[in-house]
């Protein structure tokens, strides 16, 4: 009894615990989709009033400023979360009919967690595919293997092809600012921020490279990226670049050493040669006999 009492007490707290927690995840869930409801079926109400507050506090350039960035930021949100769906979904169909195709159990239940997780970028294929295979692998380990190479082609299907087909030039950052943006997401919002993470960070990222680009039209600077890549330095007076020198290419670098080890060998040829020289010269010097200095030659018995 001693042992028992405790340890189902912490079952039973844990459970609860577990409970409490789904139940107010669905609550949110819940209240966020009746307003979002709510919001999209008086939109023009509330956009015809948020536009009277701010033409009334704010002065025209900028409120129609401030316009202009919501007008942005609503474009970004719809071309990227309803790119993504269809993407998601287009995965989706091609998981089910391949599953089926492969003989893998729970075809359409596999198929479904795919495509959804799918929604998430960068990371959502892989993020499916280990439920899946875990569900693949009570059944059968060789299919589980299977379905792990065939999310593996999938993945990069999605990525290489169909991807940069449905959303284009739409999202204009590289890899890196993606998974960037998921991981800081995710650890701020947790799954909703792996979900928007991306289009909020193209928001911010369009502000600051369009607030950057205003700053150097002002000093009269070029705004291209590309101007700058090679750059070295910006003359204050002229404000002309300079730009670095261009990198050797393997034939002049292989040259160039070729060149050196000459210049290097000749040099140690001709220190040889001195010192070949110079050895010469001693050794001569040696041989010589000594010259008799004028003392001896009066000490000489004819004298």
């Amino acid at each position: 009894k001693e042992t028992v009492l405790p340890t189902m007490t912490g079952v039973i707290t844990n459970i609860t615990s577990g409970v409490v927690y789904f139940l107010r995840g669905v609550y949110y869930v819940a209240v966020g989709v009746i307003a979002s409801v709510y919001i999209l079926y008086n939109k023009e109400a509330a956009g015809a009033g948020i536009k009277k507050i701010l033409y009334s506090v704010l002065s025209l350039e900028r409120a129609e400023k401030l316009l202009k960035s919501f007008r942005f930021s609503d474009g970004i949100f719809l071309d990227f979360i309803s790119g993504k769906i269809l993407d998601s979904a287009i995965i989706g169909v091609i998981c089910y009919i391949s599953c089926l195709i492969m003989g893998m159990p729970y075809p359409i239940l596999i198929a479904v967690i795919v495509g959804v997780t799918n929604v998430i970028p960068f990371f959502g294929p892989f993020i499916g595919a280990i439920p899946s295979g875990i569900i693949i692998l009570t059944v059968s380990p060789i299919k589980c293997l299977i379905f792990g190479v065939f999310i593996i082609a999938l993945q990069q299907f999605d990525g290489n092809i169909l991807g940069p087909k449905i959303l284009g030039g739409k999202i204009g950052i590289n890899g890196f600012w993606i998974m960037f943006s998921i991981i800081m997401g995710a650890g701020l919002f947790g799954f909703v921020g792996m979900l928007l993470g991306v289009p909020v960070f193209m928001i911010i990222y369009t502000g600051i490279s369009s607030l950057v680009d205003k700053l150097l039209g002002k000093k009269g600077l070029p705004t291209d990226g590309a101007y700058y890549e090679n750059l070295l330095f910006i003359n204050p007076v002229t404000k002309i670049g300079v730009e670095r020198p261009p990198e050797p290419t393997f034939e002049e670098k292989q040259k160039a050493k070729a060149e050196k080890r000459a210049i290097e060998k000749q040099k140690s040829s001709e220190k040889g040669e001195r010192l070949f020289a110079n050895v010469i010269s001693w050794r001569s010097k040696r041989k010589e006999p000594p010259e008799k200095s004028d003392s001896e030659d009066s000490e000489s018995p004819d004298s």
